[in-house]
């Protein structure tokens, strides 16, 4: 995760002039429970991970202490392994902030506008992705990404204890993941997910220190 207040464009960094998002189709953008309703892979690990969340006080009177009302326009699929946590917590987080953050979730493979402003790296579709605008969405206040960087090497330990305990997948998961089978991709993704979700506070306390520089809180 990080901040930008710019787009990847065609392999090129541009900066955004103009947000990507009229209010009209932020509004069209699924709620959290409407995003879990259509769930499939991860359904189960979001509604436990967001019922579980407790947020410090400290926390929660930064996130009510905005500068000005956000609008948090997420990219992401519930089968995305990196939004089992840090989805539920952004949310909770805006619920938290007595109005001062709203969020609308935008499925990426039906959003790929959206999406290919946001590449990482001017090529990959890496989700989830978090883009703050102010209350007008006149410009873009911040900008995340996949995770923070400080849990890069988490990520790396559990993806591979998945190979060690799945030695029979090996030859495919050297594969690029999109080309992958699908129904590796799918073990794959749900048993990271879970992973990801049992080890939740660790990375909250993570997601939420990004956030809280991101935003400036």
């Amino acid at each position: 995760m990080y901040n930008r207040r710019d787009a990847i464009v065609g392999g090129r960094r541009v900066p955004i002039t103009r947000v990507p998002i009229s209010p009209e189709r932020f509004q069209s953008g699924l709620t959290f429970q409407e995003f879990v309703r259509q769930a499939d892979l991860n359904r189960e690990r979001l509604e436990r991970v967001y019922r579980e969340i407790e947020l410090p006080d400290e926390v929660v009177q930064a996130f009510q202490s905005l500068p000005e009302p956000l609008k948090a326009v997420v990219i992401s699929e519930d089968w995305a392994a990196d939004a089992v946590v840090s989805l539920p917590l952004l949310v909770r987080l805006a619920e938290a902030s007595r109005g001062k953050l709203e969020v609308r979730i935008f499925p990426r493979d039906k959003n790929m506008d959206l999406m290919n402003l946001y590449l990482k790296e001017g090529k990959y579709q890496s989700i989830p992705v978090f883009v703050f605008f102010d209350d007008g969405l006149q410009r873009q206040v911040g900008f995340c990404q996949e995770r923070p960087a400080s849990l890069n090497a988490m990520h790396k330990e559990v993806v591979d204890r998945f190979v060690q305990l799945h030695p029979h997948l090996k030859e495919a998961m050297a594969l690029p993941p999109a080309d992958r089978p699908e129904d590796v991709k799918r073990v794959y993704r749900g048993w990271v997910s879970e992973q990801f979700a049992q080890r939740r506070q660790e990375i909250e306390v993570e997601v939420i220190k990004e956030l809280r520089q991101v935003l400036g809180v």
